[in-house]
């Protein structure tokens, strides 16, 4: 059997020396309806003209001159190899044509091993000697013809060539834009693991037998732009584990609108029926799904860790998502119609996010830290998502010491624009009430801070002391922040608020996923932020101190007022103790040190690290880095504001006496350092670190085995955590020493309770163990670094799509 091909973009003087570009021989019934045919259809698709005996040679002609023509034109011969070729004189007796071709021309010969092993072909084992056995005995009187076949298969078995000894597994016809339909015969490759169509145009429909590949775990269908229809029995297929359906039309057919109408009764859309239960990752980006098709119950998907619904005119998503226990990864970017979302599933990752919010009022990074990787850029009607944010017109209000403050008729007539940093939109509204983490929040086109808030200061910053009554604790906080526009900066970092108890070293943190954007660099917002305090917080003479930090904004004043409540007693003034809290704190825990080790990379934000030991540059995405005990971590930005640093020196050197705290003992020590490359000359000498407690006499020294390397005249941040046992007292020196200029240092002492202690606190911040505060350090840099790595690529997408 025979097949020949003609490649369309040989130059003429090629054509016109061969004129088939490749020679095929095979065993028909070995390998035509599977390995062969594929092997075929791909070089047809690939834009090769191909010579089969059934489709080129007319009936009546010579075959075998036909034949041996096509030999003589044709350059390279691939012989397939399958276990039933030897059985076929008509093969055979091609061999030896094809090898006398190949010595007295420059033809190429290319061997695939189909199923069978090229010793079995050179030795002539198994069913080569069956074969062989039976032509000995019908060529008796011919034994010169069958040494020759022997020969034969002995000289193109010491060629070498593709061994395919387990059948096919993957077959790959990307971009093959002239296929229009795959024969029913893929249905017999039982082997078949993997199967991509991607940039098949052309393609309408799969084959009914495509249901049979109980072992295929992929199955790519992308860019198969005119694809209409998928066979109902995809559940038969226990072992898929990804559906790529990217760009396909299968919510436009009227197959599948006929077959919706049938199981409207039980509440399912779409295709989802028929989806198999094994699938881990579905991605239907670009499908034109409508709400219409989406089911109510996405729970017969156990298995889904990664679903993208990417640019479809969905408006919201089924609440039982939430039911999805293994998600851990959801992209729904430009879904331009999207307006709200139900809960998200709760995993580990969810884990991580409860301990952020019993920490801090997170908005936009407990949203983050929701699921590995959530994308919802470009979603620009979108306005809640449950236990999220949600944000509605200002006249819902419900608070009205804030709502008293402002002329409501006036502030409904002028419209203001504002960013959303989690769909990286902008929106021009009347007012809107911001709802996050349990904070209130409002933008409002004013001009300063109404007269109501008692405490006001010029500046990012206010301090003042609550008033000495131990009868009463603060139950909330309303904060006035009137700013202006300075840079562009303030699309890039998310604005931060913070409270600090000063007298009780407790630390609140409020990211809004929401900033007012002044029309003009001479006009002001107002931020008005209304700020549940819980039991015990914010009580009798407490000093307290709050800050906004943002890049881009003037803070031209900082108003603040409270209100404080009769407390209830309990017995013996004890403070409550949270069980739930204690459970969460010790599952997180368990996987402090693997979950820092193993963040991996923060995606398209660069770093150069150089290794002392190895002397390699290398550059990569930040990471942590783990060294003699000591945890670091080498990125771009100033994360400064991220922590609540007591000690900030411009140079090489921080001098400190550890505070005295008769119930606290110092754990951790944390550190940023900015460093600065003057020149490429930096590795000299190894950069170390140097401790000094001066009053014991006592010295550490750590030596970096990892430095980071800034861009020139650019600055690097290195942020470390390192384990520090004090005493209350000790003064306390701590010195870099680099070929890099030290640009400033600034210090964290982080402390821990006695234990005979922590049963009567109910702060989780406060009394969480020693390593869980460098967990939740560095982990909130590392998370905001890869939004901001996804937001960058987002961007730089939708500028190609414009050119």
């Amino acid at each position: 059997m025979a097949v020949s091909m003609v490649h369309h973009q040989e130059s003429s003087s090629l054509i016109s020396r061969y004129t088939y570009h490749v020679f095929l021989s095979f065993r028909g019934t070995d390998t035509r309806k599977n390995f062969t045919d594929h092997l075929y259809m791909a070089l047809v698709q690939a834009g090769i003209h191909t010579f089969r005996d059934d489709d080129e040679i007319e009936r009546g002609e010579n075959i075998r001159d036909k034949i041996e023509r096509a030999m003589q034109e044709s350059k390279i011969f691939i012989i397939v190899f399958s276990k039933n070729y030897a059985s076929s004189t008509w093969c055979l007796n091609e061999l030896v044509k094809i090898l006398e071709h190949r010595k007295f021309s420059k033809h190429i010969v290319l061997p695939i091993f189909y199923d069978v092993n090229p010793s079995q072909v050179k030795k002539q084992t198994e069913s080569f000697a069956e074969a062989f056995a039976r032509h000995e005995e019908s060529f008796k009187s011919e034994m010169d013809v069958v040494q020759r076949w022997r020969a034969a298969l002995r000289e193109v078995a010491d060629l070498g060539g593709m061994l395919l000894e387990d059948s096919l597994e993957r077959l790959m016809l990307k971009d093959c834009t002239k296929l229009i339909e795959v024969d029913q015969s893929i249905g017999e490759i039982m082997t078949l693991t993997v199967l991509n169509l991607k940039g098949c145009k052309s393609l309408r429909k799969l084959p009914k037998t495509i249901g049979s590949l109980e072992s295929l775990e992929e199955l790519i269908l992308s860019g198969c732009s005119t694809l209409d229809d998928v066979p109902r029995n995809l559940q038969n297929m226990k072992s898929l584990r990804v559906l790529n359906l990217d760009g396909t039309a299968i919510c436009e057919s009227n197959s599948w609108l006929s077959w919706l109408s049938l199981k409207r009764s039980k509440e399912l859309g779409f295709f989802w029926a028929s989806l198999p239960c094994s699938l881990v990752k579905l991605s239907l980006e670009s499908c034109r799904l409508s709400d219409d098709v989406m089911p109510a119950d996405l729970s017969y998907l156990p298995s889904l860790k990664s679903l993208n619904l990417s640019r479809n005119p969905i408006r919201s998503l089924p609440k039982s998502i939430s039911r999805l226990g293994k998600l851990d990864e959801l992209l729904l970017t430009c879904c331009k119609d999207l307006q709200w979302l139900p809960k998200l599933p709760i995993s580990l990752n969810g884990l991580r996010m409860k301990m952020y919010q019993s920490m801090y009022s997170y908005a936009s990074l407990s949203l983050l830290l929701s699921l590995k990787r959530f994308i919802l850029f470009g979603c620009e009607k979108l306005t809640k998502i449950e236990g999220v944010f949600k944000f509605e017109p200002f006249e819902n209000f419900e608070i009205e010491e804030i709502k008293c403050l402002f002329n409501m008729d006036s502030i409904n007539s002028i419209q203001l624009q504002v960013y959303n940093y989690l769909t990286d939109t902008k929106m021009i509204t009347t007012p809107q009430v911001f709802h996050e983490g349990g904070i209130t929040s409002c933008f409002v086109s004013e001009s300063e801070v109404p007269i109501s808030f008692k405490h006001r200061c010029k500046g990012p910053k206010i301090s003042f002391s609550l008033p000495q009554n131990p009868s009463e604790k603060v139950s909330w906080l309303n904060l006035c922040i009137e700013y202006s526009l300075v840079s562009d900066e303030i699309f890039e970092f998310l604005p931060s608020v913070y409270i600090v108890n000063e007298t009780k070293e407790l630390v609140w943190a409020y990211f809004s996923s929401f900033i007012g954007i002044p029309k003009t660099k001479s006009d002001t917002v107002l931020w008005v932020i209304h700020w549940p305090v819980k039991e015990y917080q914010l009580e009798n003479g407490d000093l307290v101190s709050c800050k906004l930090i943002s890049s881009g904004l003037k803070i031209r004043e900082f108003g603040v007022t409270y209100v404080a409540k009769r407390k209830d007693i309990h017995e013996n003034d004890t403070r409550l103790y949270c069980q739930g809290n204690e459970d969460i704190w010790r599952k997180i825990k368990v996987k402090v040190n693997e979950e820092l080790l193993n963040l991996g990379s923060s995606g398209n934000v660069k770093v150069q690290i150089y290794n002392y030991l190895e002397e390699p540059i290398i550059v990569a995405s930040p990471q942590v880095l783990y060294d003699c005990g000591i945890i670091s971590m080498f990125v771009p930005y100033d994360f400064a504001c991220w922590g609540r640093y007591s000690h900030h020196v411009i140079g090489n050197k921080v001098s400190f006496t550890v505070a005295r705290s008769s119930s606290q003992q110092i754990c951790w020590l944390n550190f940023m350092v900015a460093l600065v490359a003057e020149d490429d000359q930096i590795f000299d000498f190894l950069s170390r670190i140097e401790i000094v407690n001066e009053t014991k006499s006592t010295t550490w020294t750590y030596y970096r085995r990892f430095i980071g390397i800034p861009k020139a005249k650019n600055t690097l941040y290195w942020l470390s955590s390192w384990r520090f046992m004090g005493e209350d007292g000790d003064r306390v020196s701590f010195t870099v020493f680099s070929d890099l200029y030290v640009k400033e240092c600034v210090i964290d002492l982080i402390y821990e309770p006695d234990d005979n202690l922590l049963h009567k606190c109910n702060s989780t911040y406060q009394h969480s163990p020693g390593t869980s505060a460098i967990f939740r350090w560095l982990f909130p840099v590392f998370v905001y670094l890869l939004f901001m790595s996804q937001r960058t690529l987002y961007r730089i997408r939708c500028l190609d799509k414009c050119e």
